[in-house]
């Protein structure tokens, strides 16, 4: 596998994380380039001298010795950002010493053979070319072999974005995939759909399942002032956030219809989808992303989207499924429990809040419904998690909540309450309904 690093003048795009199973020894090629131009006349001024100096003593001396250090890596939460975690070195591993050769522009491929230790695990590598520079390469991860079983609802998932390829070597076996909605009636409907088709089926040839986030694909211009809805707040002034890209009423029929299709010819068994989503997040307020929603139109579009999926199970003669959401996800099993109680038969839902200021009514009588609230969760108040209790128990459905001394993340504590909730023999019965 090649991969390239920028240290000092080098040229880079390094990053991406290859994978070693154990015991498995790997060649790991790092292609290195110089992006320096000659310099003629070391003779500048002080403050350009700082920045020109490295690249002229790497442009007129090509030749440098060092290493490329290996170290065990973990990840850890940065605080205050809930999105992105950072990489911390838990122990050094014994260098590679290297010799590299470049001239200016040049390249020059350096093969490495990894001695790492049989634990499972994250592990870093730096190139060090002492005053030269000193640069992060690449990474891997030493895991357990991937297997090549069909399973409707895996453990670990990724974004799709990540490639086939890359998930079938990690042995990831579920994604969430961003679909446009497209019109039956545009134009280009029909190649949308055959280039989706056939990417499904690539990512079922690997049995990979599939999470449908479905997202606007109308032309703004059939928005009004053809553009999208920014948030509108309680003092009606239009907020600098994220705009909702909601199509408008008049294609809700038709989105039913486009929802109802996907299911029927991809759903599992017969295709690689095992659940479809919205892309927006439908909560009251400003959300974590600073996206505030036009309630009144997601609630017209998630009955939609139930309905499509409903016609569809019926096509399968499918009994109503459990749903199971985290965070957003749970937000929109919630909210599919008070629009459409008809189109699951219960609820697990991980840190959610409740997603309507003013709940519609619903019946949901001896529905189980079990809430998992984060005690110090810095999005979803233990309060909010407690109001969407009181709303699903107002409308008949048993609700166990639980408030654990954790935050947003999920732990441990939520898998074992969540499998044991869901193991229950009663539970298995609202499948046969």
């Amino acid at each position: 596998m090649t991969k390239a690093a920028r240290f000092g003048p080098f040229v880079s795009d390094a990053g991406v994380t290859f994978r070693l199973w154990a015991p498995a020894a790997r060649t790991v090629s790092l292609l290195l380039g110089d992006d320096a131009k000659p310099v003629l006349d070391p003779r500048v001024a002080n403050d350009v001298t700082k920045t020109l100096l490295p690249i002229a003593a790497w442009s007129n001396d090509p030749l440098a010795n060092g290493r490329i250090s290996a170290a065990k890596t973990g990840t850890q939460g940065i605080p205050g950002d809930i999105w992105q975690p950072e990489v911390f070195k838990i122990a050094d591993l014994p260098s590679i010493p290297i010799s590299v050769n470049l001239s200016p522009k040049g390249s020059q491929i350096i093969e490495i053979k990894p001695v790492l230790p049989e634990r499972f695990g994250g592990y870093a590598f730096i190139v060090d070319l002492g005053s030269r520079g000193r640069r992060f390469a690449t990474s891997c991860v030493r895991t357990f072999a991937a297997s090549a079983e069909k399973i409707q609802f895996p453990k670990m998932s990724l974004d799709e974005p990540a490639g086939i390829d890359v998930l079938r070597r990690l042995g990831i076996k579920a994604v969430r995939l961003e679909c446009a909605y497209t019109p039956t009636t545009d134009p280009q409907f029909a190649e949308k759909m055959s280039r989706l088709q056939a990417h499904l089926k690539e990512l079922a040839d690997s049995n990979i399942t599939v999470l449908l986030t479905l997202g606007a694909g109308v032309n703004l211009q059939e928005e009004p002032l053809g553009r999208g809805r920014p948030h509108l707040s309680e003092d009606n002034l239009m907020l600098k956030t994220k705009e909702d890209l909601a199509w408008p009423p008049k294609f809700d029929s038709d989105f039913q219809k486009f929802v109802a299709t996907l299911c029927r010819d991809n759903g599992w068994p017969k295709g690689p989808v095992t659940a479809v989503q919205l892309w927006n997040e439908p909560w009251e307020g400003i959300s974590i992303s600073g996206w505030g929603a036009d309630m009144q139109r997601y609630r017209a579009m998630f009955t939609a989207m139930a309905q499509g999926v409903e016609e569809a199970r019926k096509a399968y003669r499918l009994a109503a499924p459990v749903a199971l959401g985290f965070s957003n996800g749970a937000n929109i099993a919630a909210a599919m429990l008070l629009l459409r109680p008809g189109t699951h038969a219960g609820a697990a839902l991980l840190r959610p809040m409740a997603p309507f200021a003013q709940p519609p009514r619903a019946e949901l009588a001896g529905k189980p419904v079990l809430i998992l609230s984060g005690a110090t969760d810095p999005i979803v108040s233990a309060a909010d998690a407690g109001r969407l209790g009181d709303i699903l128990e107002a409308a008949g459905a048993e609700v166990q909540l639980e408030r654990l001394p954790t935050g947003h993340a999920l732990s441990q504590a939520d898998v074992a309450i969540a499998k044991a909730w869901l193991g229950k023999d009663w539970l298995g019965k609202a499948f046969a309904v």
